[in-house]
């Protein structure tokens, strides 16, 4: 595989020159990158909202998909992305992971108030005879 991709980078390179990118380290990345995104249908929109260095480096370091969703719905927003520089990658996760459980914990509630109110509606049907 390896040399086959110093082959295809030559190839490349030649095919398209003064044309950057086609470098083997490159190509290698674009192999993981395709490997990374392929499956995760939540993941794939994210990633072409940022460039491709900000793209690797989310996934270079970051091997879990709730991570990589974390950083690439967030990459971008220009108060966000210093803080994520500055904090760390675990602690980011961790602020993530809060903000979802306190989501899902609202949700719960949410969902049990529908649930009171479709028996309340579906009582007052049946007394209407409907």
């Amino acid at each position: 595989m390896s040399e086959l991709l110093k082959r295809l980078a030559n190839d490349l390179q030649n095919e398209f020159p003064g044309v950057g990118g086609f470098s083997t380290s490159n190509l290698w990345r674009m192999k993981g990158f395709c490997e990374a995104y392929t499956d995760s249908p939540k993941l794939a929109p994210l990633v072409r909202e940022i460039g491709w260095s900000d793209n690797i480096v989310i996934m270079e370091h970051s091997k879990d998909p709730l991570e990589r969703e974390f950083y690439l719905a967030y990459c971008d927003l220009p108060k966000v992305q210093p803080l994520v520089a500055q904090i760390g990658w675990s602690h980011n996760l961790n602020i993530f992971q809060r903000c979802n459980d306190h989501l899902e914990r609202e949700m719960e509630v949410l969902n049990a108030e529908a649930v009171r109110l479709a028996a309340i509606i579906k009582k007052d049907f049946e007394e209407l005879g409907v």
